[in-house]
């Protein structure tokens, strides 16, 4: 039992039948309690973030899909930082979908709290005159996308854009965030 819970040899040792079952009881009962704790704190880390739970798995498996399909190395590095970028992007699409359980008040001020140094990027949603009504049901109007690198986003032609993340080459421009596009 020493060796098994590693408690070590010591420099006492029992005597009688009577200390022996004691010393086997207590460092038994020892090692279940050192293994429960360290059962318990090894789940508390693993349990720390669903979305990184989520992108962990999603790389296991993209590289055995990757592995089975024979895909290049050289291109085997573009499709895992696509899926290290969309980690913060997955994290905003949670998010609504949390705030998607709350009353439609509730949901659009978390919205505009969420949302509001994008908004705040756009100079007529900056003013001093643009009634907070207004923003807070803007805000929760905002639909999150998210674009691979040399990804034509042609698609957001007529919309407006805010820039969370990245670099987007744009009318003869590198915008990065906070930037604005399509006003």
């Amino acid at each position: 039992v020493m060796t098994l819970t590693s408690i070590g040899y010591g420099d006492i040792t029992p005597v009688r039948l009577e200390e022996y079952v004691v010393c086997i009881i207590c460092m038994v009962l020892g090692g279940v309690l050192w293994a429960y704790v360290i059962g318990c704190v090894t789940s508390i880390i693993s349990n720390v973030s669903p979305q990184e739970r989520a992108f962990e798995a999603n790389t296991d498996l993209l590289n055995r899909a990757m592995e089975e399909a024979h895909v290049p190395r050289k291109e085997r590095h573009t499709y895992r930082e696509f899926l290290r970028e969309a980690k913060a992007f997955e994290s905003r699409v949670s998010f609504g979908h949390v705030a998607s359980k709350f009353s439609p008040m509730l949901r659009q001020h978390l919205m505009h709290h969420i949302t509001k140094d994008a908004l705040n990027s756009v100079h007529y949603f900056n003013d001093r005159d643009a009634p907070h009504t207004f923003l807070v049901h803007i805000a929760s109007l905002l639909t999150p996308k998210f674009f691979a690198r040399l990804e034509p986003m042609d698609s957001l032609r007529h919309c407006l854009c805010l820039m969370d993340r990245g670099t987007v080459a744009h009318g003869g421009l590198v915008l990065v965030h906070p930037n604005v596009f399509h006003e």
